[in-house]
Formats: C-alpha cells, structure tokens, sequence
C-alpha cells in the first residue's frame, strides 16, 4: 500500500485593526435596538485530497507491490497498464537488460512467507496452481510490448515473472515484462535469467538464504544477485 501525505494549508496571519482617533464624548441619543447581525461562520480551508498511485507514474522506487494472492482471476491479470513507449528497458555492459522500476516494480504474493514455504515454493509442483493460463498471459504480453515499445519479435521475448513464481512472486502486471531471451544456455532454461532464479528458490528453501533477501536481490539486477547474496 503505498502512503502519500499532504502538507496542511499554511496558517495565514490576520493582523489587528489599529483604533485611530480618540473616543466621542458627545451622549448618544436613544434610538430603537437594532437587531445583531448574526455572524457569518468562518470557512475553513478544505484539505486536500490524498492523491491516488497514478498507472501512468507507477508505485515509487524501490517500492515491490504485494498483492494477496495470485492476482489473476478469469477475468484476467491484475495490476495497471501503461501508454505505448512508456516503459524503457536498462541495457546492461554485457548486454542483458532490466526492466523499468516505474512499470515493472516487482510485485510477490503475500500469502507466500516463511511460515508458508512448505506448503508453497518449496512444495513440487507449486506453481502450477498459480500460473495463470497462456490464453491469458498472450494477450498481455502484446501489451507489454507495446508499452516497452520493442521492435523484437514474440517469440524472441519471455514474458517473465521479474520475482519468479518459485520466489513468490505474483502474476500482476507489475511483475511482468517482455524480456529478451539473451545469453540463454539453451534447453530447460531459456535464458540466463531462469537458471538464476531456480539457484534462489533452492538457497530459499535450504535455509541459505531469507526469501525476502532474494526477492530484493533479483529486484536490483538478476544477474549480480546470488552473488550479492553470497551464495
């Protein structure tokens, strides 16, 4: 949840009329009592509203979005969508690349934790039951490709999960960008980046590493993080 706070208006300074003149000796004459204005209230300034994540500006820096579950139902992925050339990839020296923070923040499944990890990532077969289907991820990743405005073809591009499944990572649109299948060994993983997070989820579930720490690793930059995390 992301927190955003509005500064008060500044209090305005009202300064006192100053009396001039001296007072009137001269006696009033009686007059019929004129009825007292009723004083009108005094407005006080309005606050202002909490603005409200905007889709197009993206969560803050640093920031990984949690969601409780998932985040996929029949009606499809949650999590925003952004305008065509909006999201810019960050090409590394060897020429890997990284996502936009702004758009792919990262975002993990709260329900995995812990006191979870039996029963979740190190249970075989977990992420089956949380994959969403293909019919459904296809359609969003066309998007995605717009949206990082890449020239490449489909089939030269993984839609990937930026915190694996097998990390507890969720299936929101913050978690998914279309990434180029570079420097893969071939086989099983397709690119460089699958191999990296299936050494994560077993360190996680050997006890080598917390789960936190390598979702923060593979967050910052996939490819210095297991040995960021020593491993």
């Amino acid at each position: 949840m992301l927190l955003a706070a509005c500064a008060s208006p500044a209090d305005v300074g009202v300064t006192p009329s100053a009396s001039l003149g001296l007072p009137q000796t001269t006696t009033p004459t009686p007059t019929a009592a004129t009825p007292k204005s009723t004083p009108k209230p005094t407005t006080k300034p309005s606050a202002k509203p909490t603005p409200k994540p905007s889709a197009t500006i993206g969560p803050a820096a640093g920031l990984i979005m949690a969601t409780a579950g998932p985040a996929w139902t029949a009606a499809g992925l949650d999590g925003p969508t952004f305008a065509v050339g909006y999201c810019h990839y960050r090409k590394l020296s060897d020429g890997q690349y990284l996502p936009d923070p702004r758009c792919t923040p990262g975002a993990i499944d709260s329900t995995v934790n812990d006191s979870t990890l039996g029963s979740t990532i190190c249970k075989s077969g977990y992420t089956k039951t949380v994959r969403p289907p293909s019919s459904m991820t296809g359609k969003a990743k066309r998007e995605s490709m717009l949206e990082y405005n890449t020239n490449l073809p489909a089939s030269a591009l993984e839609y990937d999960h930026l915190i694996p499944l097998e990390l507890g990572g969720s299936s929101s649109t913050y978690n998914l960008w279309p990434e180029p299948n570079i420097g893969g060994s071939g086989g099983f993983y397709i690119n460089a980046k699958d191999k990296v997070e299936n050494s994560l989820k077993y360190a996680v579930c050997g006890g080598r590493t917390t789960l936190r720490a390598a979702q923060q690793a593979i967050v910052a930059n996939w490819e210095t993080a297991i040995n960021v995390l020593g491993l």
